[in-house]
């Protein structure tokens, strides 16, 4: 009898010790994984970056075909800088302002009609529209070629953040459409993430901000990680909670993809669940 009860306590013991020595595992990631898309549709010109390459953030990464755009630019710039016609309107202007001033002088000595004071200042305001209407087309050409400048550039595809560059999918002279924009994945390794789902009955042990030891493939010395994240439902099916973990790896010496383990104090769930069998 006494046999009977020990053997299952033996082993209730020895199923909480597996449980403590395995710990909660999941696996390393990218802290961001980018599936890097054009924001234009058109003829891929131009692969600036190879697989496995380090690449900063706003670094071009390819282009588009931007020849027509190219010519337009060439277009706005002679149209931005063409100012023959505000010349010529100031001149005009200035001729008109002399006019006026001389007809109020004759005026006020009695030797021209109000009516001729009048003409010449219609003539003026005229002289004086035409300057304004000609700034106004300078400065719209200014924007005109502003905005070709911003078609250009959205030709361009840049690195989102800085990090490496996995997967080039499309190559030079393939066309670039609305619903097949991807060309390129980029990941962030500098940094890395752990997502593991922590038995509920545990989760008191963490906390947002809080370090922990994190065991990260055949190291045997444990990297220290923060807790991001911790989901605020419980799996209904598995009794478990997301927690995320931030790991640094600036020198990146750790992969993508390692066996991660967490060790939490009292970590008896899967024990007790076997003893109650």
């Amino acid at each position: 009898m006494r046999l009977s009860i020990m053997v299952p306590a033996i082993a209730w013991l020895v199923c909480t010790s597996m449980v403590r020595a395995e710990g909660v595992r999941g696996f390393s990631e990218p802290y961001r994984r980018v599936m890097v898309s054009a924001s234009e549709m058109g003829t891929l010109a131009a692969i600036d970056v190879v697989e496995g390459q380090h690449v900063q953030r706003d670094q071009v990464l390819g282009q588009l075909d931007d020849r027509v755009l190219q010519a337009s630019l060439k277009i706005a710039q002679a149209a931005k800088d063409a100012e023959g016609a505000l010349r010529a309107a100031k001149i005009d202007l200035e001729i008109k302002k002399r006019h006026l001033e001389g007809f109020v002088e004759l005026s006020q000595a009695g030797n021209a009609s109000v009516r001729e004071v009048e003409r010449a200042q219609a003539d003026f305001d005229q002289a004086l529209a035409r300057v304004q209407a000609a700034e106004e087309q300078i400065l719209l050409r200014q924007l005109e070629y502003d905005r070709t400048i911003q078609q250009i550039e959205q030709r361009r595809v840049r690195a989102p953040f800085d990090g490496i560059v996995t997967e080039i999918i499309k190559r030079p002279g393939e066309f670039v459409s609305p619903t097949d924009p991807v060309i390129f994945e980029v990941v962030q390794l500098d940094t890395l993430r752990c997502n593991l789902t922590i038995p509920n009955d545990q989760i008191q042990h963490l906390r947002l901000g809080m370090e922990v030891k994190l065991v990260v493939g055949q190291r045997q010395e444990p990297v220290t990680a923060m807790v991001e994240y911790i989901s605020p439902v419980v799996d209904p099916q598995s009794g478990t909670v997301l927690v995320k973990l931030r790991i640094p790896n600036s020198s990146q010496e750790l992969k993508a993809g390692l066996v991660c383990r967490l060790d939490l104090p009292g970590d008896t769930r899967t024990a007790r669940l076997l003893r109650t069998r």
